[in-house]
């Protein structure tokens, strides 16, 4: 039975994988460093700003103290912030399944975004009192693939959740990323991909396929569990 649904952010929510990239390249290149979008479509959606800055620094033999890593995340966050202020839209569908499931399930967010990023996102298009748990890059050691964010948000609901504590198998993951579908089934949580970012080829890993919310019905979702 479906219990609760957990949605990734960015690429999911709202269409902004090619601002996170323009922001991140900005970064790099007051750094002197260069940085292609297939590299960056390749290696680094679904990852971490820390993980994706230290990675980056490393193979040029650069400074990758935590200062500095968190000097560079302030810096993109600044940017994506002023930016996304006016050029950032939630993605077709959005508001009308978050607003349907919130009304039957509890709902979080497990992203690798900063926390400010999210919740600015989440006001701005009025549903950010749709869910009850979000977890951002800075509740985590370890960015997907690895799990510990979706079963972080997992523990999360249950400990605002009054009933029977709801199990990984009773959860969908809504992803958009090779890493994110990774984590979920690690998570041993079901995964319902959307095509923002990849191909529905790329994504078949994923328990469904979708090419955005407003295609992902609830009653599709359910015969799942």
């Amino acid at each position: 039975m479906l219990r609760a649904i957990i949605f990734d952010f960015n690429g999911v929510i709202v269409d902004d994988e090619p601002i996170q990239f323009r922001m991140f390249q900005k970064v790099l290149e007051e750094e002197g460093i260069s940085l292609l979008e297939q590299e960056y479509r390749a290696r680094f959606i679904g990852v971490s700003d820390e993980k994706c800055f230290t990675d980056v620094l490393a193979e040029h033999n650069k400074d990758v103290s935590e200062r500095k890593i968190k000097d560079l995340i302030s810096r993109k966050s600044a940017y994506y912030l002023a930016y996304s202020k006016k050029n950032v839209n939630v993605l077709p569908g959005v508001l009308d399944f978050i607003k349907s499931a919130a009304s039957n399930y509890p709902l979080a967010i497990c992203s690798g975004a900063l926390r400010n990023e999210i919740e600015s996102i989440l006001e701005a298009a009025g549903i950010r009192r749709e869910f009850q748990v979000i977890v951002s890059t800075e509740d985590v050691a370890t960015s997907k693939p690895d799990p510990e964010g979706f079963l972080l948000a997992l523990l999360l609901i249950n400990k605002s959740f009054a009933g029977e504590p709801i199990g990984s198998h009773q959860c969908l993951v809504v992803e958009d990323s090779l890493p994110g579908i990774e984590a979920a089934h690690r998570a041993g949580m079901k995964c319902a991909a959307i095509t923002s970012t990849y191909s529905a080829a790329e994504l078949a890993s994923a328990d469904i396929v979708k090419d955005s919310l407003a295609s992902l019905d609830l009653e599709e979702i359910k015969r799942l569990f």
